[in-house]
């Protein structure tokens, strides 16, 4: 409904006739802002609909029959589900020795690692006793091992689920209503559909489809396997591309700002390493090896052409994986017996013997060309 063109009246009316419980929805927004769900009775619905109009200032709202269950999305291509994902309400694991209230406080250190999840963060306020209270609950309950304890009532809180991997666990069939969803539309050869499932009875409904659904709780859901969608829709649009590795590293956002500001008019990506490319390991142990220290030893990587990874197996450890020439990791040798932070202390720094890779996995250089000063070039280097 149109607010302009529709009486508050009219649209109550509509509401009224299709029954409770209710959906109302702003249709401009997304990420689950502006969305009232489980409303069971004439003031939430009044409610609600004056919040999407003069809250969230939105000219159109949709109202529809509430749907009771889990939220899943699915990321389908072609005739194939890739991903699988369960969108559950805020939510704590047990481990049959920690009470919520501390399990909460473990919890929001995985969310606050997490890059989709981070700002989700677990808050006790009066809603969450209230609902831990309906289950029998408190802040100082101890869940035995392994039972997951929600802390939220499903389709709440919407801008703050946390994402479960069920690819592999997930009933097929719900896969396969998932492929017939985004083939029902002629022209989408991948898209993300929604459902809601009642896990009780096994049955879903899809609710909706998206041509380009948020796909990073496939890529790092708080529980579950990793899912690589954006290498599928890279690989549907260049099929031929020769993938060189599939662990890289590279300082994006210097690339990143030059193409938004207008400046680049082409890059190009040729491998341009001829010499012969070596594999070496080094171990790094210290104390306050934080995200600064990471980053500094980051961004030499990639100035000395070396690709591979780096990254922190412990508090107090950072393993590092490299390929280039001899010279450029004799040289990333060097830089690491001496690099530091103000707070950060090196202890101890193992590293391997070369050896030399047989498989010529080579760096790249990436050429910009300066479109305000067409003679110019910005030369930058960076590892595959």
């Amino acid at each position: 409904f149109n607010f302009r063109q529709t009486p508050m009246d009219e649209i109550i009316e509509y509401a009224l006739s299709i029954g409770y419980p209710l959906v109302v929805k702003a249709t401009s927004l997304q990420g689950g802002k502006g969305v009232y769900t489980h409303i069971t009775n004439l003031d939430q619905l009044k409610e609600s609909l004056l919040k999407v109009r003069d809250t969230y200032n939105s000219e159109n709202v949709m109202v529809e029959k509430y749907i009771s269950g889990i939220d899943y999305r699915f990321f389908v291509m072609k005739d194939k589900v890739l991903a699988a994902s369960k969108s559950y309400s805020s939510f704590v694991v047990g481990d049959g020795k920690h009470n919520i209230e501390e399990l909460i406080a473990i919890m929001n250190k995985k969310i606050k690692n997490s890059r989709f999840h981070a700002g989700r963060t677990l808050k006790v306020d009066d809603d969450m006793l209230s609902y831990l209270n309906e289950q029998n609950l408190s802040l100082d309950s101890v869940p035995e091992k392994g039972k997951r304890i929600f802390l939220r009532r499903h389709g709440t809180y919407l801008g703050m689920r946390l994402n479960v991997d069920c690819t592999d666990t997930i009933d097929p069939k719900f896969k396969e209503y998932a492929v017939k969803a985004i083939q029902s539309i002629e022209g989408i050869p991948y898209g993300s559909v929604d459902m809601i499932i009642d896990e009780e009875k096994n049955e879903g409904v899809v609710n909706e489809i998206n041509t380009s659904g948020e796909i990073a709780m496939h890529i790092t859901p708080i529980e579950g396997k990793p899912r690589d969608i954006p290498k599928a829709i890279i690989d549907y649009y260049f099929p031929n591309t020769e993938r060189l590795s599939d662990t890289m590293y590279f300082e994006m956002k210097p690339i990143k700002d030059v193409i938004l500001a207008g400046l680049a008019q082409d890059i190009t990506v040729p491998v341009i390493l001829k010499e012969k490319v070596y594999h070496q390991q080094f171990e790094i142990t210290g104390k306050n090896l934080g995200p600064v220290y990471l980053r500094k030893i980051y961004r030499r990587a990639a100035r000395y052409q070396l690709m591979g990874t780096i990254y922190k197996t412990d508090k107090n450890t950072i393993s590092i994986d490299l390929y280039g020439t001899e010279t450029n990791l004799n040289r990333y040798n060097r830089f690491l017996k001496k690099a530091k932070t103000k707070i950060s202390v090196l202890e101890k720094l193992h590293a391997s013997d070369l050896v030399e890779n047989t498989n010529q996995t080579h760096p790249v250089h990436l050429e910009l060309k300066d479109l305000h000063n067409p003679s110019a070039k910005l030369n930058l280097k960076y590892p595959n």
